[in-house]
Order: structure tokens, then sequence, then C-alpha cells
């Protein structure tokens, strides 16, 4: 018999996996659409690299996908014998595959881009963001999965308690958006005012730390929620 933390992770991994793929097309056929347009229209520069502004439709969309991984996904594994256990570790390791897996893609679209701007002329802007591409890469991947957990956070916040407090979480969540911006775009924070992060900003490997201890924490938070959360098996 297969071990049912894989199997939760191969199912989520096809779930997400399909959502991805979707908004992807969607994201591809709208970007380089645009770019194209522009071009016809006489406007060769291109205001935006296609990094920075993926970035921050895709952590909209782990965002919702974090959601969405609660409700009926957890049902659906409880009422077909799967423990809170293996439902939580195979979700998160498949978000976080597939975290990796959306960076790569979009790491290869940039390079996509930059060739297809030889060829026609678009101009690619390198405003917005002081990181090497390695250090886009790095940014991408851990606000997506940040902004993954930041949804289940708060999805798994009205399961466990009452939907006052999870309004109140949900507050919490958004305040951790904040701080995630503070650890890679610290210009684009809420707490900006903190002039020591804000002026000068922290360090790659910083980030990639705090960033880390951050998701360490949501997991646990989550864990210990989805472990005590009242489901009911359908």
């Amino acid at each position: 018999m297969p071990d049912k933390k894989m199997l939760v992770g191969k199912i989520s991994f096809d779930i997400i996996g399909r959502w991805s793929l979707w908004f992807l097309a969607i994201y591809l056929v709208i970007y380089f659409g645009t770019g194209a347009f522009m071009t016809w229209w006489g406007d060769d520069i291109m205001t935006w690299s296609f990094l920075e502004n993926s970035r921050g439709s895709a952590r909209i969309y782990f965002f919702i996908a974090g959601i969405l991984s609660m409700g009926g996904l957890i049902r659906y594994y409880v009422s077909n014998g799967v423990t809170r256990r293996d439902y939580f570790f195979g979700t998160m390791g498949a978000a976080v595959i597939l975290a990796a897996l959306l960076t790569v893609v979009f790491g290869a679209a940039y390079g996509l881009e930059t060739m297809a701007a030889a060829f026609t002329g678009w101009t690619q802007s390198q405003s917005g963001s002081t990181l090497n591409l390695p250090g886009q890469l790095l940014s991408s991947f851990f606000q997506f999965i940040l902004y993954y957990a930041i949804g289940w956070f708060i999805s798994a916040s009205f399961f466990r308690f009452h939907w006052f407090v999870g309004l109140l979480l949900t507050f919490v969540g958004g305040g951790l958006m904040g701080v995630i911006e503070l650890f890679w775009e610290a210009e684009n924070s809420i707490f900006q005012f903190i002039s020591v992060m804000a002026s000068g900003g922290v360090s790659l490997m910083v980030s990639v730390l705090l960033s880390t201890l951050l998701f360490l924490l949501l997991a646990a938070v989550i864990r210990m929620l989805t472990k005590r959360a009242d489901i009911k098996a359908v």
C-alpha cells in the first residue's frame, strides 16, 4: 500500500498543478500579448520586466491556492481515511514543489523575453529591483510559498476558531504580507517606516534566512490548526 503522505502529495500536486497551468497559460498570453501590442502600437519600451510583473500576480494566485487548500480538500482526505498529518505534509510538500517549478518556468520565460527583446527591439526595464537574476528567482520562490502558507493559515483559522477570531487572524495574515515585503522589497512594504530596513534593505542571505524561519513558523501554526480543527467527513 503506498504511503498516504506521498499519495496526498501526488493528488494535491495534480489539483494545484492544474490550477497553476491555467494561471500560467492565461498570464503568459496576457503578458506577451501586451508586449506584442505595444510593439505594434509603436511603443518599444517595456516599463517592467517579466520577473517583476509576474511575481505580483503569482503571489495572489498562491495566496488563493493556499485558502483553497483547506475546506473541501481536507474533508475529502479525512473522509477517505487520510490522517491530518499526512494531509498536512503531503499538501505542503506539493505546494513547495509547485512554487519551485513555477519559479523555474518564470525564469525560463524571462530568458525568452530577453531573446524577444533582442529580435523585436523592446527595451526591457531593469528598474524596480536591486537583485540579480538568482536573487530575483529566490525572491519569487520564497514569496510564492509564503503567500501560499498565509492563505492556508487564514483558511485554517476560520475552521479552527469562531469566525470573529478567524477575521482577526486575517489581519495578522495581512501584516505578515507586509513583513514579507520588508524582507524582499522594503520600498513597497507597509512597514517601510522601519528606517533601518527600508533605507538600506537587508542582504540576500538575511532575507533567505528570515523567510525560511517565517515559513517554518507558519507551517507549525498551520499544522497545529489543522490538527485540532473540527472537520466533518463527507
